[in-house]
């Protein structure tokens, strides 16, 4: 290596790369990222998920039963948890900063997880509510925290891609959710707890213990990555500041398009960003569609006469065309470089199964439906929300967007637990 005068060596910058080395050292990095913050990320949110949908599984399993409750307790506790869910998202998303993602996401993880574990001792419909509660509470600001911290680390055409692999996991949750259902009720009565009861103490369990690992292995930050080397982690930020994204690795190193601003000054811009607007709008009747089969199809499938062990079984096809789907989606996404597209024709897809299911009364064919409404409901998703964030900075102005989408989406979903009661 070069030395300078005094001794002293001289450090590549990564301008100071050839072409060659420059891709084998983004290469190297981005693959580095993706091993570790990918797989953790995927299974922070499908812990979430299968920890806040699984009340749709048990629900026909016997938990309305035991608990003595009638078709609106059951919306009103889903209520419960969307209501917290909704008004901690924009707060946790600025918070974030201040705290660091890799204790904040973490530590969620660990408490929900206890509170989930906590539901498989509840005896009453009220103790039940106040559970739920606290689980929207600290469920609330995992998506838009890890739609903004994949931001700080992957560029403009990245992201979709990244996204879905997270969001992907909704779809394994439903799928696996049903078969771990169906497992884990034969333990009916072991130890003086329903069958119900113990899906709650596994899974809380389970997601309590990969909180613990998350907070030993998750870093903060680019800083923070101790696998990364000097030349990697300045390649890194290199990169995401071609691409004009502002991120926490380097926040005060804004190109010229983004001067210096305050928090407030950033969160109104966001608020008039017509974009912002549209897309936040779009996350709202997205969310309503995925909310309602999220919580309803089990109900659903098990109308067409199932057994609630065969419903279990049945709710799993859908779901894996799915997460199939809105990978393949991503990818394409992310190399031509098409959001609008994506959404539209996921969007297309799901109408179509929307409306097959709506003028059919045959049972086979409204399940056949499914296998289209699924994909593209799901598929929405990931396109949505790399759109919005790619189209955002700097930080705290990207922070509110992502919120703001995250909220109009909880609204979605609240909205689709009292539809389908009143339908």
């Amino acid at each position: 290596m070069a030395m300078q005068p005094g001794g002293s060596a001289r450090k590549k910058s990564p301008d100071n790369l050839a072409d060659s080395s420059r891709a084998l050292l983004e290469k190297r990095a981005l693959l580095k990222l993706d091993l570790l913050i990918i797989p953790m990320s995927s299974l922070f949110y499908f812990l979430s998920y299968l920890d806040r949908s699984n009340l749709g599984n048990v629900r026909i399993v016997g938990l309305q039963k035991d608990l003595h409750m009638s078709d609106q307790d059951f919306s009103m506790a889903l209520t419960v948890t969307l209501i917290p869910y909704i008004l901690v998202e924009l707060p946790s998303s600025l918070l974030m900063r201040r705290i660091g993602a890799g204790v904040q996401i973490p530590s969620i993880v660990i408490i929900w997880g206890l509170v989930t574990l906590l539901q498989g001792l509840v005896h009453s419909y009220h103790v039940l509510l106040t559970t739920r509660f606290f689980l929207g509470l600290l469920e609330g600001g995992l998506y838009p925290a890890l739609v903004l911290y994949l931001s700080m680390f992957y560029s403009r055409t990245e992201l979709q891609l990244r996204i879905a692999f997270f969001f992907s996991t909704v779809c394994l949750a439903g799928v696996t959710s049903g078969l771990l259902t169906y497992a884990i009720i034969k333990l009916d009565g072991y130890w003086g707890h329903s069958g119900w009861s113990w899906v709650f103490l596994i899974e809380g369990s389970i997601t309590s213990v990969f909180g613990m690992i998350g907070l030993l292995l998750l870093p903060s930050d680019i800083k923070t990555v101790k696998f990364l080397t000097e030349e990697e982690q300045s390649i890194v930020v290199s990169r995401l500041q071609s691409n004009d994204i502002s991120n926490l690795a380097s926040p005060t190193s804004f190109t010229k398009e983004f001067p210096a601003k305050s928090t407030s000054q950033q969160f109104w811009e966001a608020l008039k960003s017509p974009h912002v607007v549209i897309l936040t709008a779009a996350h709202f009747f997205s969310a309503f569609n995925i909310s309602s089969l999220a919580y309803f199809s089990p109900t659903i499938i098990n109308s067409f006469g199932y057994s609630p062990r065969a419903t279990q079984l049945y709710s799993v096809p859908p779901l894996a065309l799915a997460f199939v789907g809105l990978l393949s989606v991503s990818y394409l996404s992310d190399r031509y470089q098409a959001r609008g597209l994506a959404t539209i024709c996921c969007a297309t897809l799901s109408l179509l199964g929307f409306v097959i299911f709506y003028a059919s009364d045959n049972y086979k064919v409204r399940y056949g439906s499914l296998f289209l409404s699924t994909p593209g409901t799901y598929g929405v998703v990931p396109s949505l929300a790399a759109w919005a964030t790619n189209n955002s900075a700097p930080h705290s102005r990207k922070a509110t967007t992502i919120a703001l989408n995250a909220i109009s989406a909880g609204l979605g979903g609240l909205l689709s637990i009292w539809i389908f009661v009143l339908a």
